[in-house]
Order: structure tokens, then sequence, then C-alpha cells
């Protein structure tokens, strides 16, 4: 045996000093019948889009033949040629760039052939570490037994789509014949796995002298049946994604059962793809909840299990962002939840301001202006037609004047004058004097038609035609105000007590409330928002670490609490069930309507067929239909409403307030007539209190 060794040593020395590695091969039969193998394998695929090769100078010629030969020169086809001293753990900017376009435009197929497996081992580490690697391509691989390594067993959990060619040593066709013949085992990996931490691929055919021996389909859908293998989902408690229900409600150590939305598709999807689904809560979950980065660079929660491929399926309500996209794979979003705010509520007593409230500030300026306007108005039409009507009386009857007095005729008595000659004046003089009518004065304008703006009737009927048609006119303008005021105070009266409620983000915004959200990606959201009001809001934004503790400071009056509406509801309903609690309100305007996926493992095979479902689910409405199950106990809880259309004594505060305001006017009134009377009119020289008319002829 160490002669053979030595002997093939000195044979490779001599070939390294005779030529170049690919004149050893070819001279010593190593690859011999690899091209003919590849160019079967690749004229069966379709890749789709493009082939990837990564390969060294042992298969590049190989691989470049085997290329154009198999008919599928149509296609595009990205080389990338490693060197031997290349450490593909961390490869170099080139082949990395390389490996980011293929992965962008999707290569269907990938061919690896590297000679020595250490390299082969650590590229696919580096790929699925920072997801250059699809796990829906297609990949041929030389057969080494440095990929079936125990850290490479959960590698295979997500690339299952691959054939390892293994080649045999070349044998004499016949005993008595010279020539030789080359035949390959093409394997798989088993998925479902048969054996846990044991990795032992599955055969799929042999190729033998230019043939497939079974002529065996080589790449088959292993994710449609998974023939009854258990597979792990790890919960976290978020309504309405998921619920915690306990057999005894009082007892929380009592068996707990799970329900909500991801948890009924996720049994659904066993069903049809034949999986027995085992469900477990994440470690921590009231501390922890979906996890955060450590400081070793691992995550916490609900995060870590899925990120350290500790589960299979992640169920907690997952947003549908870059940040867990980067982490895991998430299915298509089956739904999207209105992300808003809970925020306090504020009942608006303003019963002392009922008198007012009926009309706004600007009709209240106006019907003053109108009462004034009318007064001077009333008084300048008087004054016009005394002008006027005793102009035309003078002018028309120049020689006799007349005295009417009382709308009657009376004459004085008649003057026998005589003149200086002795004559008798026979002209009879009479004095026309009009009587007093009630708008003649401006202080009786102004106070009959605040008295006709109440309903007040006037005395009597002013006599100018014109007045009298001003009068009716206004009657209708105060009808209609009075008419007005009266209908918009009794809606007062019988509507609930206003509420001062924050339902925009610009409120909130200008609000001096604390806001909290779960994790630093939400205050991260609101920061690289381009929305300067969500910018201000994130930036006095600040994590919980209990959803609790964030309710009892919004019922305080002095937070707001960010989260999706359905969970905010289910807040509500357990905080309002005593009504002796401040009201809390959610939100009308939605901050972003989110979208929600189950999520998976980095790179899992699963994910396509899991879409696949997905979509069929949402499709038939199964998804609406079990939202609504959940949230059947809180869905119709709604916001407390104040009392109704009730007149209380507290909503007739403005009464008391108008009538105390009433006696505070009177009362100094009353004390200012009494200094008047003490200080003025008793220090008269004509004041006597035996002889009060002698005070007041004066």
């Amino acid at each position: 045996m160490r002669v053979t060794n030595l002997l093939f040593l000195y044979l490779i020395s001599w070939g390294l000093c005779k030529g170049s590695k690919e004149n050893i091969f070819n001279k010593f039969n190593l690859h011999d019948g690899l091209d003919t193998l590849t160019t079967s394998i690749l004229s069966k695929l379709d890749p789709k889009v493009c082939f990837a090769i990564l390969t060294d100078r042992q298969y590049y010629d190989i691989l470049r033949e085997s290329i154009f030969m198999s008919g599928t020169e149509s296609y595009p086809v990205y080389l990338v040629l490693v060197s031997d001293s290349d450490d593909l753990l961390s490869p170099n900017y080139r082949t990395v760039r390389m490996l980011q376009e293929m992965r962008r435009v999707d290569c269907g197929v990938y061919v690896i052939y590297l000679a020595n497996g250490i390299q082969m081992e650590r590229f696919f580490r580096f790929g699925d570490k920072y997801r250059l690697l699809s796990s829906h391509a297609k990949y041929v691989l030389l057969h080494d037994y440095r990929l079936f390594t125990k850290n490479m067993q959960k590698i295979w959990k997500k690339i299952i789509n691959v054939i390892f060619v293994r080649q045999f040593h070349p044998q004499k066709r016949h005993i008595t014949s010279n020539t030789t013949w080359s035949w390959f085992e093409l394997t798989t990996v088993p998925f479902p796995p048969p054996l846990k931490e044991i990795f032992v691929p599955k055969r799929v055919d042999f190729w033998q002298d230019g043939h497939f021996l079974r002529r065996s389909r080589l790449f088959e859908d292993k994710t449609h049946n998974l023939d009854g293998q258990v597979l792990r989902a790890a919960l976290l408690e978020h309504v309405p994604a998921i619920t915690k229900n306990f057999k005894n409600e009082n007892d929380t150590n009592s068996g707990a059962t799970f329900g909500g939305v991801e948890v009924e598709m996720i049994k659904a999807l066993s069903q049809a793809l034949n999986f027995r689904i085992e469900f477990y809560e994440s470690p921590q979950p009231e501390i922890e909840k979906w996890g955060r980065y450590q400081y070793n660079g691992s995550f916490s929660g609900l995060l870590g299990e899925i990120v350290s491929s500790r589960t299979d399926f992640a169920l907690g309500d997952f947003h549908y962002t870059r940040y867990h996209l980067v982490l895991m794979d998430l299915s298509i979003p089956y739904d999207t939840e209105c992300l808003t705010f809970l925020t306090p509520e504020i009942l608006a007593d303003n019963s002392w301001k009922t008198l007012i409230l009926p009309f706004s500030s600007e009709m209240w300026i106006g019907v003053c202006i109108s009462l004034l306007l009318v007064g001077s108005i009333f008084f300048i039409l008087s004054t016009s037609y005394i002008y006027i009507h005793d102009k035309l009386i003078t002018k028309s009857s120049p020689k006799k004047t007349f005295c009417i007095n009382n709308l009657n005729l009376q004459t004085n008595a008649e003057k026998n004058s005589h003149l200086k000659d002795g004559t008798k004046d026979v002209s009879t003089k009479y004095e026309i004097r009009r009587s007093k009518d009630i708008f003649d004065d401006f202080s009786n304008c102004i106070l009959y038609t605040y008295s006709m703006l109440l309903l007040v009737s006037l005395p009597r009927l002013p006599k100018a035609w014109a007045i009298r048609l001003l009068t009716g006119w206004y009657y209708i303008y105060c009808i209609l105000l009075v008419v007005a005021y009266r209908a918009s105070m009794t809606a007062i009266l019988a509507n609930p007590v206003a509420r001062l409620t924050i339902d925009t983000m610009d409120q909130l915004a200008k609000s001096k409330l604390g806001v909290g959200a779960w994790g630093t990606e939400t205050k991260k959201f609101f920061l690289t928002s381009l929305d300067e009001t969500s910018q201000a809001i994130g930036e006095r934004l600040e994590e919980i670490t209990s959803a609790d503790e964030a309710v009892e400071k919004v019922a305080k009056g002095m937070y707001a609490f960010y989260e999706n509406e359905h969970f905010l509801r289910k807040l509500r309903s357990e905080r309002n069930q005593n009504t002796d609690q401040q009201i809390l309100h959610i939100m009308r305007d939605c901050v972003i309507h989110m979208p929600i996926a189950l999520g998976l493992q980095k790179n899992s095979p699963l994910k396509l067929t899991t879409d696949k479902y997905v979509r069929w689910i949402t499709e038939t409405g199964l998804v609406k239909k079990w939202l609504s199950d959940t949230i059947e106990e809180f869905a119709s809880s709604v916001e407390p409403q104040p009392e109704g259309a009730i007149v209380n004594l507290k909503k007739m505060t403005v009464a008391f307030v108008a009538l105390g305001i009433g006696y505070l006017l009177a009362t100094l009134s009353l004390i200012g007539e009494i200094i008047y009377f003490k200080c003025i009119t008793q220090k008269h020289p004509l004041y006597d209190k035996c002889n009060l008319a002698k005070y007041y002829e004066k």
C-alpha cells in the first residue's frame, strides 16, 4: 500500500514538472465521463433565467464544454472561477459581486464543481448566512464527505434540490480488454430526513456508458407531502394572530391551548402538506416578546428561535418589513392591520357655556352688530320722517297753521287782536303740534329693538309707514334668529357631553403626550419617515416592556400607545370593564396599514409551498372568518358613551350661571344706588327728608 501511494505521489510530482494539473487528471482519467454526465444533466434542466457556474481550474474546461454541448446556449451563463487559495467563507469582492448578481436575477441552476471539499463547505456556509443562495434553485455538486458533517446538516434542511455526483474508479469493461469505463452515482438530500442529526443521502440514479440506468426524475417536488414529519412552531401571544386560553381561567398554571388566525392557518397547512405540528411558546414571552439583538450576535425571544433554526415556523403577527426579511423568510401577506395609537379621552364639561354655544363667535358678532345698526336705523328713519313731514306741511299750508294734538284738530282761542289802525284780524291761526312716536328717542329705539329680538310685542305700532315696514321685516329676522337659537340650544342640551379626543397624527404631535411602542425598530420607522409629523412623534417615542403599564399611563392621560387596532380594542375592553376608569380612545386615523405574514426559517424550502396555500386560504375567505372568530369577544366593545338625551342638573349649570350673574348685577346696582343716595342725594342743600318734593322739583 505504501509503495502504491509513493508511486502515485511520484507520478503527480512528475506531472507538475511536465505540465499543468489538467494534464495529470487527463493522464489518469480522473475526470473520465464527467463532461458527458454533466452535459446529460444540464440538458434535462430548465434554468428559467440563467446558469450559475462556480468552479476551479481543474473543472473549468469540463463545465465550459458541457454548457455549450447541452443545448442550453440560449441562456446566459454566470461563471465564477475560484482560485485554490481563496477562502470562500470570506470571498473577495469580485466573487461576492458575482454571487449577488446571480441571486438578483434568480438563476435557476447552480453547478458547483470544486476539487477542494473544504472550499465548497465554506462557500455554502457563507451563502446561507448572507442569503446569496436560493433554496428554490437546483444544484449540481461533486460528492465530498466534508459536505456531510454535522455543521452542514442545517444547510441541507434548506437546500433540498441538490444532486451529488459521485464518481467511482474506472474499471475494465472485460477481463480480456484493456478499455475502461466510468460510472457515477447520483444522490440527493432526503426531505423530510428519516433520521435526526444523521445525514444519509438518498440514491437517485446511476449513470454508466452515457446513459442513466434508472431514468429517474432528478429533481422532484419534495415539499408537497412531508409524510407525517413533526415540524415545530414557536408562538408569541399577540391578538389577533395568537391567543392563549387556559382550561381554568383562574389558574394560569393549568394547561393552555393556542388559537388565533395564524394557528388556524398552520393547522390547515399541516393537513394540506401532511405533517404534524408541535406548538410551543417562545422563551420568556412576557419580557422578551419578539426578541432583540444580543451582544454576542444572537437574538432573544421569538426571533432567537427562528434565527437559530430551532423552529420551522414563527407565529407572532410579524410585520412584512425589511428588518424581518433580513432575519428570516416571510410568507406572502395574508392580511393588513391598521396600526394606530391608544390615547386618553377627556370629557369637555362646558355646561356653563351653554348660552353661547348655539352660535359661533362669528355669528354672535353679527348679531351684536345687527342690534346696534337696527336701533340706529330706526332712530334715523324716525328723525327723517319728522323732518320731512314738518317741511311738507309747512310748504302746503303757509297761511294757516293747524294744531294737531293726538290726531284731533284743536284750535286756540281766537285772538280778536286789534291792529294799530283799529281793525280786527279776520285770519284764524292754528298751530301744528305732532305727538311723540315710540321710536323718536334713541334710547327707545335700542330698548324696543332688543325687546323685539326677545319676541316681546311693542306697546303700539309706529305711525310712519316706513318704520312699520321695517318693523315687520325685523320681526321676521328676529323669529328666524330665535328659532335657530332655540333649536341649537335644545340639541346641545339633548346631546351627550362633548369629548376631546386625538384622532390625527397632527393632533398627537401637537399634544404633550408621551408615546410608547414595542421594540426599537418602531422608533426607527418613525424617525426615517419622510413625514415631519411622524419624525416629531418618533423623537419622543420610547420602548415599552409591558402593555399593562402602557395602558395605565394612557388611563392617567399622559401617554399614547402604538399597536394594531385589534390588540388595542382588546386592551380597552379589559380596561373599560370598570366604568369608573378613564375612557380610552383609539385614534381614528391609521398611521399605516401594515401587511402581516407567517414567519419561516431563512432560506426555508417550504417558502413556495407555504405561499401557495396561504394565497388559497386568503382567497377563500378563511382568514376573515378566523379573524372574526378571534376578535368576537371584544369586536363589539365600543367606547362607552356619556349620558344621552337627558337634561340633568349638570347640563343646566348655565341657567344657574345666568341667574347668578343677574343676582350679582342686581346687587351691585342696589349697592350703587345706596352709595349715590348717601353720598350725593342726602348732601344736596335742597334735600329735606320732610319735604322731598322740593328736591325732586329741581
